[in-house]
């Protein structure tokens, strides 16, 4: 792409068309996996209430979430720097299971299983700037379902959202010019929420997601944890 941009602008203002006016002819969109990287642990943090026993209890995570990424190729020309849009519309994430009552096998969640919220997945957006790292907002809404003995209690699962904004220390400059086909990037990346009130035991619960995420186009690789999640993606 790096070398098709210039062709382009020049395309445009051969038709006479200043580069604001041409901006909507060049938009590119593509569909990408986001999955977890398997050689560094992803992992949720649970801040469990004092009326628990308090503490914190820590989930391993594997998956990834799929998204369409929108971005203008001449913005690669702008002094500004690009701006790409993304929109979640699949989430396949699995977790390990926990016990809310410290040591008490009756307590335990079983498998997390986190999918999309039906009503929308998610949004993002991304700040590549001529100089300096790309800049991360996003925002997750997630539906988590537990597969152990509290299931009973969480029959619709938990509605979870969570908000990430953050530095990103990756090239995805290049990884854009290049059309998206260079890689694989890796992106690290926190998310911070709170577990709605009204749910049983862990009402108002912090919780984070520390991850780090590799482009992909495929989806994330097989792990037990996510065939125990099947019947929910």
């Amino acid at each position: 792409m790096r070398r098709t941009i210039p062709i382009l602008a020049v395309a445009a203002l051969a038709l006479g068309l200043d580069l604001p006016a041409a901006a909507g002819l060049f938009t590119v969109s593509t569909a990408m996996w986001l999955n977890f990287d398997q050689g560094t642990e992803s992992d949720l943090v649970l801040e469990v209430p004092d009326a628990l026993g308090g503490g914190v209890r820590t989930s391993r995570l594997v998956g990834g979430v799929h998204a369409i990424v929108t971005f203008n190729a001449l913005d690669f020309l702008s002094p500004n720097g690009v701006n790409v849009d993304a929109a979640i519309d699949e989430i396949r994430i699995a977790g390990e299971a926990f016990e809310v009552f410290a040591n008490i096998p009756a307590s335990s969640t079983g498998t997390l299983c986190v999918t999309g919220d039906p009503s929308g997945a998610g949004t993002g957006h991304l700040l590549l700037p001529v100089v300096g790292w790309p800049t991360l907002t996003a925002q997750f809404h997630t539906v988590t379902f537990l597969t152990g003995s509290l299931m009973r209690f969480l029959p619709q699962g938990i509605a979870l959202s969570a908000d990430a904004q953050a530095p990103l220390q990756a090239d995805l400059r290049t990884l854009f010019q290049n059309n998206l086909q260079g890689g694989p990037v890796e992106v690290q990346t926190s998310a911070t929420g709170t577990i709605p009130d009204d749910t049983p035991f862990l009402g108002g619960s912090g919780f984070s997601l520390n991850v780090t995420l590799v482009n992909s186009f495929s989806p994330p690789p097989g792990d037990p944890l996510l065939d125990q999640c099947a019947a929910y993606f």
